[in-house]
């Protein structure tokens, strides 16, 4: 019993971590107003900050490959087998940050 609760953890700070990994669009979206501390609190440090005035920007990247299922097509005899297939994607999201707000996001990619 002892190693199904180590294993039920195992995996899920293994899936917590991954899902940080990933940027869900429209949790990223609902950070407009919030300080610019919560998103570096919930996404780590950006990749790329940039100052300009009184704006900042925090630029964040993220990799990931989604999965394409086979596409299905008759044939008259036999069975054939198919492969789905790994596509490479990835997402630039931007936050503009004003006086510590983050005043809009943007996203560049295919984000989630």
């Amino acid at each position: 019993m002892r190693l199904i609760y180590c294993f039920l953890i195992c995996l899920c700070v293994l899936g917590c971590s991954a899902a940080r990994q990933q940027f869900n669009k429209e949790s990223l979206f609902r950070l407009k107003g919030d300080s610019s501390q919560k998103v570096i609190d919930l996404l780590g440090e950006p990749n790329i900050k940039v100052q300009e005035g009184n704006i900042t920007k925090l630029i964040y990247q993220t990799n990931y490959k989604t999965y394409t299922p086979p596409t299905s097509e008759v044939y008259l005899s036999g069975s054939t087998y198919q492969q789905g297939q790994y596509l490479k994607s990835s997402c630039i999201v931007t936050f503009i940050v004003e006086e510590n707000k983050v005043t809009d996001v943007f996203d560049i990619g295919n984000c989630l």
